[in-house]
């Protein structure tokens, strides 16, 4: 039988949250976040004007989480922010004025999966998507 209790010692019938209630405490945040690496050097992603990083991180924890790619300064400021739609990545690589990641949209259904080509531009962020599979493009 389990303890209809919680360990704050109130019924659990009463505990609710009402997440549309929340303020936001801060910037985003960058889950199982870090650098991205630049194949040639094997460093963090470096770009000028201005001068910044990119980061990959996940909106949650979940399996199926998506991956995000942004540009931050020097200063912690986000300068643009993208979902790449790409669940299990598995390839990163320097397209000149973008950055192509390849990976898998769907990391529940792999068997029935189209393989993704993303294409993000360096400067601003504007994204495109090419399904292997069907041959579709879309911008995201």
């Amino acid at each position: 039988m389990q303890d209809s209790v919680a360990s704050s010692g109130f019924p659990r019938s009463d505990l609710e949250l009402d997440l549309a209630s929340l303020d936001p405490i801060g910037p985003p945040a960058f889950l199982a976040g870090g650098f991205l690496v630049e194949p040639a050097s094997g460093a963090a992603w470096k770009l000028d004007s201005p001068r910044s990083l990119l980061i990959l991180s996940r909106p949650s924890l979940a399996k199926e989480a998506t991956w995000i790619l942004s540009r931050v300064d020097l200063q912690g400021t986000v300068l643009w922010r993208i979902d790449t739609g790409i669940q299990w990545l598995k390839h990163v690589t320097d397209g000149g004025e973008s950055i192509v990641l390849g990976g898998y949209p769907d990391v529940l259904n792999l068997s029935g999966a189209s393989y993704e080509v993303v294409l993000i531009t360096k400067r601003d962020g504007y994204g495109l998507v090419h399904t292997i599979g069907t041959g579709e493009t879309e911008v995201r």
